[in-house]
C-alpha cells in the first residue's frame, strides 16, 4: 500500500482522478459480478427445489412456466421454449443483464482511461520540455545549470503519470480477467436457461399432456372443453358440409370442362391423323415419279452414250474420207505436172 500511496502522491489532481475512475470502474465491476453470480445461483436452486410442485420463489421462473402452459392450453405443437425464456429474461431479469454486460466492457474502460492518463502524461512532459528548451539560451544553461535540471526534473515527471496510469488501467484489467474468469457469470446464465428450457419440455409438458387425456378428443381438438362445445361442434360440421357441398360442386364442373377438352382434343387428334395419311399418300406419290424420273435421265444418258459413239465413229470416218481425197488431189496433181513436161 506505501507503494500505492508513493505513486499517487507524485500524481497531479488529474491524473489522481484517472486512477480513481479505473479503481472506481474496477470496484463496480466486481460487484456486478458478484451480484449476478449470487442471482444466478439464487434462481437455479429455485428451479431444483420447485421441480416437484412448480412453485417458485423467484417472479421469472413462474412467470416462464405461466407462458409455456397457455401455449400448451392453445394446443401449440412446437413450441419456441427457447423464446419465452429470453423474452422473461430481457424483462424480468434486464438489470442482471446489464451488469453482465458492464463486466464485459469493464476491461476495455479501464485500459483506455490508463491509455488517456498515459497520453495526458507524455503531453505534459514534452510542453514543459519544449518550454524548457525555447526559454533557456546557452549562456543561461551554463550559469544556471540548477534551474536547467530543476525544469527537467519537471517534464520527466509528465512521464511518471503516463506509465502510473497505464499501470493502474492494465493491472485493473488483469485483476477484473482473473475473477470473471473465476465466476463465469456467463456460463451460469446459459446453465440455468438450459436447465430451465429441460424442465419446460421434459416435465411440465408430459405433465399437463397426461392431465389433457381426460378431455373428450374433438374437444381437445378444437380447444373447448364446457357445455357449449356441442353447438360449436355442430355449426363446424354444418360449416363444413356445406364447404364440401361446393368443393363438390366446383369438382364436378371441372370434370365436365376437363371432359369437353378432351373431347376436342381428340378432335384435333383425328384431323391431325387424316391430314398425315394424306402426306405419306402425297409422299408416296411424290417418290414413285421421283423413280421413273430417275429411270428416264438414266434412259437419256445411256442414248447420249450411244450417240457420242457414233459420232466418234463418224468423225474417224470422215478424217479417213480427208485424207483419201488429199492423196487422191496429190496423184491428181501428178498426173497434171507430168503432162505438161512431155
Amino acid at each position: 500500500m506505501a507503494f500505492v500511496y508513493n505513486i499517487l502522491g507524485n500524481l497531479n489532481p488529474l491524473s489522481v482522478i484517472i486512477v480513481g475512475i479505473i479503481l472506481t470502474i474496477l470496484i463496480c465491476a466486481v460487484a456486478s459480478m458478484v451480484s449476478a453470480s449470487r442471482k444466478y445461483d439464487s434462481l437455479y436452486s429455485d428451479l431444483e427445489r420447485g421441480k416437484k410442485n412448480s412453485s417458485f420463489s423467484h417472479g421469472v421462473l413462474g412467470l416462464i412456466c405461466q407462458d409455456y402452459e397457455q401455449a400448451l392450453s392453445k394446443g401449440i405443437v412446437n413450441i419456441n421454449t427457447q423464446a419465452i425464456i429470453e423474452k422473461h429474461f430481457s424483462k424480468q431479469l434486464s438489470s442482471l443483464l446489464t451488469k453482465e454486460r458492464f463486466v464485459k466492457k469493464a476491461t476495455s474502460l479501464m485500459i483506455i482511461f490508463g491509455l488517456l492518463g498515459t497520453f495526458y502524461g507524455l503531453t505534459l512532459s514534452i510542453g514543459k520540455l519544449v518550454t524548457l528548451l525555447t526559454g533557456s539560451s546557452s549562456s543561461q544553461v551554463f550559469t544556471g545549470m540548477d534551474s536547467v535540471i530543476d525544469g527537467l526534473i519537471n517534464s520527466v515527471q509528465g512521464m511518471s503519470i503516463a506509465f502510473s496510469t497505464s499501470l493502474f488501467g492494465i493491472a485493473s484489467s488483469i485483476v477484473l480477467t482473473f475473477m470473471s474468469t473465476i465466476f463465469e457469470i456467463g456460463e451460469k446464465r446459459n446453465s440455468l436457461m438450459t436447465a430451465i428450457e429441460e424442465y419446460l419440455d421434459n416435465t411440465l409438458s408430459s405433465g399437463d399432456a397426461k392431465a389433457s387425456t381426460t378431455y373428450n378428443p374433438v374437444q381437445r381438438t378444437i380447444g373447448l372443453e364446457s357445455a357449449s362445445g356441442s353447438a360449436e361442434i355442430e355449426k363446424l360440421i354444418s360449416s363444413l358440409g356445406s364447404q364440401l357441398t361446393n368443393v363438390a360442386s366446383s369438382i364436378e364442373f371441372s370434370t365436365k370442362s376437363l371432359s369437353s377438352s378432351i373431347s376436342k382434343f381428340d378432335n384435333s387428334l383425328n384431323v391431325f391423323a387424316e391430314n398425315t395419311r394424306d402426306f405419306s399418300e402425297f409422299n408416296h406419290h411424290l417418290k414413285t415419279n421421283i423413280q421413273r424420273m430417275n429411270v428416264s435421265f438414266s434412259d437419256l444418258a445411256d442414248n447420249i452414250s450411244g450417240n457420242s459413239k457414233d459420232i466418234t465413229t463418224g468423225y474417224k470416218n470422215l478424217e479417213q474420207l480427208s485424207y483419201s481425197i488429199e492423196r487422191l488431189s496429190e496423184r491428181i496433181r501428178g498426173y497434171d505436172d507430168g503432162s505438161d513436161i512431155q
